[in-house]
């Protein structure tokens, strides 16, 4: 087909989309407002009576009407009927137009004067019937049916009188519809239509179409004009939707309220598309029923507005009889949640606003969870300030207290100015402060090593650790040398302290006193390790020389001391289990049997390579795996 033919197809299948949305405008009436009334007869059961048996069969030549309309006008069938009209493809406009006026003829004899004509007169006969048998509440909206039944029978009948096509009827085309340039079909409100003349011989039909439009719109607009906030209040369920109903049909748009109203929801009408956008900027609307063809501002133009403005979140549902997949997609393109077509099926048109109104309340759950979440940042983030700027200052205090630490362990000055024996240490806390201990205090009856683990480590162990050599110390000063009355009053020291602390913490203690190559033991630590100048390797338990400090303030029951004999070249190793409950990659401990043999293979050198081999030892046993607990080493060797 050429460019010409497609152009003169566009403009007849765009017409007859027109066409058949002006005439499901007074149907749409008809079909709503019958099937509004038999929904309230059988609520109050009165749906056998002869007012409700007539009023279903006006319903039902209603629904009749919209398929022969939807069948017989539908794009597929208009082009299958032309296209066996068409004798020849030809690029005369005057061809290309009979071919479609052709089609029109037939359109109108077939659909219009066999089946439509016939079943208009039966509508209007019915509705008339309905007057003489309406209860007194229900005529307003009988008047409603009875008005769009006379203006549907002359819609037929201007039809059946139109000659060819494109012609004016009650259509008004902008531009004239030029079929070499593309245009924007849109049509007046049928109450503006000035030159619809009465086509039929009936009296009926000699009433102006202008004054039945008029009339139409009037009564259908009083009941709408009465919808407004106040008609639900504070009695409705809490999941009322606040909507707001646009289209310039009165009747539509009054059948769209009550509709809404009876689904249990809030309705706000507004008659063009103008009056939509004041609305909107007035109202919180939760959901937008949204007609498409409106003067001034149509559905488009109103739906570009909104996705342009603070609004664009708004959910907006087109509808329109307009029934064309084009004007669908374009709907959905510009951000329409739905697209729904007249006439409203209640059960459709509850589903469609269920489903828009639940994705609503999902997106408001997600912002209110985004709100929620961003106020929950910003506190973490004054928190993780706040935080650091604490963690700063007990980084500033754990630095102080691991320095004090440091200088608290003896110098390796002061362990070189002892002349019998060859005495190295090693420490490397699992944090910034241990909680492991070890000094060597030297004085003129002997050598005093004292070593011991406070549980756990950082900065409570840290200042356990302190305590007890300050209180080593202090005693020593004072030529206390009486092992059990030593321990027992450390002990009472820590434990107090512990308690001022309020914390659970304690720690092994040995204290070792050597003196012209004797050795005596007391308190309870890990095993003493000694180590023969000839390679034999002793174990000294002292699991029952002491009793942790800390635990109990009586434990002079549980002290006790051994003595050792120490000879030239003789090594003791002294250590916490930091070294001998290190683990690998497997998760094995280094364990004592280890400690004990490497240190044997180099008894022959000096106590710092003795110490420096044990290190490089478990540091490659423990490779990569992390390190839980303070180590500390403290390597003696008798020298002379």
């Amino acid at each position: 087909m050429n460019s010409l033919a497609l152009s003169v197809k566009s403009e007849y299948l765009t017409w007859m989309a027109h066409l058949r949305h002006e005439l499901y405008t007074p149907l749409n009436a008809i079909h709503g407002y019958s099937e509004l009334l038999l929904e309230e007869l059988e609520d109050a059961g009165l749906e056998k009576g002869e007012f409700a048996q007539s009023l279903i069969q006006l319903h039902q030549i209603g629904g009749r009407i919209f398929t022969l309309i939807s069948q017989s006008m539908s794009g597929d069938n208009l082009c299958e009927k032309a296209e066996q009209s068409a004798i020849q493809i030809s690029e005369n406009i005057e061809v290309e137009t009979a071919i479609w006026s052709t089609s029109w003829h037939d359109l109108k004899e077939r659909a219009f004067r066999q089946e439509l004509q016939p079943l208009s007169f039966g509508l209007e006969q019915i509705s008339i019937q309905l007057i003489s048998l309406t209860p007194p509440h229900l005529k307003e909206d009988i008047e409603k049916i009875e008005i769009a039944s006379r203006n549907f029978k002359i819609m037929i009948e201007a039809v059946l009188l139109s000659e060819e096509w494109p012609c004016e009827l009650w259509l008004q085309k902008p531009q004239e519809l030029s079929i070499h340039h593309k245009v924007e079909n849109k049509l007046s409100p049928l109450s503006t239509i000035p030159n619809i003349q009465p086509i039929s011989s009936s009296q009926d039909s000699k009433v102006a179409l202008k004054v039945i439009s008029e009339r139409a719109l009037q009564t259908s607009s009083a009941k709408v004009k009465n919808v407004s906030p106040s008609l639900v209040s504070s009695s409705f369920p809490p999941k009322v939707a606040n909507i707001l109903v646009v289209d310039d049909n009165g009747a539509n748009c009054d059948l769209l309220c009550r509709y809404i109203i009876r689904q249990g929801h809030k309705v706000t009408p507004a008659s063009s598309g103008l009056h939509a956008v004041s609305q909107i900027k007035t109202g919180e609307y939760d959901l937008i029923l949204l007609d498409i063809l409106m003067p001034e501002m149509n559905g488009y133009e109103v739906l570009e507005w909104i996705r342009k403005s603070k609004w664009r979140h708004l959910s907006v549902i087109m509808i329109s009889s307009l029934d064309e997949l084009d004007s669908i997609v374009k709907c959905i393109e510009m951000g329409a949640e739905d697209y729904l077509s007249k006439p409203f099926n209640p059960t459709l048109l509850k589903a469609r606003i269920d489903a828009c109104l639940e994705k609503k309340r999902m997106r408001d759950q997600e912002v209110q969870y985004l709100d929620q979440l961003a106020i929950a940042n910003e506190k973490i983030t004054k928190l993780n300030d706040q935080l650091q700027v604490e963690n700063g200052r007990l980084s500033s205090e754990l630095d102080v207290t691991r320095r004090i630490q440091q200088m608290m362990l003896p110098r390796s000055k002061e362990l070189e100015q002892i002349e019998e024996l060859d005495i190295v240490g090693f420490m490397k806390p699992a944090d910034e402060v241990g909680g492991d201990y070890y000094d060597v205090i030297h004085r003129d009856d002997g050598i005093i090593i004292g070593i011991g683990d406070v549980t756990g480590h950082g900065l409570e162990s840290g200042l356990l650790m302190l305590m007890i050599q300050t209180a080593v110390r202090t005693l020593v000063e004072q030529g206390c040398c009486n092992h059990q009355q030593f321990l027992d009053i450390i002990n009472r020291t820590i434990l107090s302290n512990a308690e001022r602390m309020e914390t659970n913490r304690n720690s092994t203690l040995s204290l070792i006193h050597y003196s012209h190559g004797n050795l005596q033991i007391s308190g309870q630590h890990e095993e003493v390790i000694i180590i023969r100048n000839h390679g034999e390797i002793e174990h000294i338990d002292t699991i029952n020389l002491g009793f942790p400090m800390g635990l109990d303030y009586d434990i002079s029951d549980f002290l006790g001391k051994t003595e050792v004999k120490l000879n030239i070249q003789d090594i003791v190793i002294l250590y916490t289990d930091g070294i001998t409950e290190a683990e690998n990659l497997k998760g094995q401990f280094y364990g004592i049997e280890r400690l004990s043999q490497t240190a044997a293979q180099h008894r022959h050198s000096s106590a710092a390579d003795i110490r420096d081999a044990v290190v490089s030892d478990l540091t490659s046993y423990i490779d990569e795996h992390q390190i839980f607990d303070d180590i500390t080493l403290l390597v003696m060797k008798r020298i002379s």
